[in-house]
């Protein structure tokens, strides 16, 4: 087809550009992590842009506090500049298991387990520099 110009213009059909209808009844997939958060009833967040003020220890504080009252808790340390609740909890040296159902975190006492990033780190040592670069 021709454009006024003479300019050639691609003919498209209409059909080309809908989306099968059998796609539409299909569920989308969704990730194991979105379907895990799912599960988790309620979800508390402790941030600051400041280090130093205690983010780890209030975090540590409140996950013990519920523990104790029979909640079951996860603690997520996600701070990648030094994670500390693997410190304050004395676990190291732990090592994460794996199942069918991906990485579980470690058992701290009843009712509280606990993740850190510095369970996936090869070396533990917490960069000296990487601090002073975000600065």
């Amino acid at each position: 087809m021709t454009g006024k110009n003479g300019n050639f213009k691609q003919m498209i059909k209409i059909t080309d550009r809908i989306q099968p209808l059998e796609s539409l009844s299909k569920k989308p997939q969704v990730s194991k992590i979105i379907v895990n958060f799912r599960r988790i009833k309620r979800k508390i967040m402790i941030m600051s842009g400041k280090s130093g003020v205690g983010k780890s220890t209030l975090a540590e504080n409140r996950a013990i506090g519920l523990a104790l009252r029979g909640y079951k808790v996860g603690l997520l340390d996600c701070d990648i500049h030094g994670p500390t609740i693997p410190t304050i909890f004395g676990l190291e040296s732990e090592r994460l298991a794996v199942n069918e159902k991906g990485i579980l975190p470690i058992k701290v006492r009843p009712n509280l387990s606990g993740m850190s990033i510095v369970f996936l780190l090869e070396n533990k040592d917490p960069p000296s520099s990487g601090r002073d670069l975000q600065k």
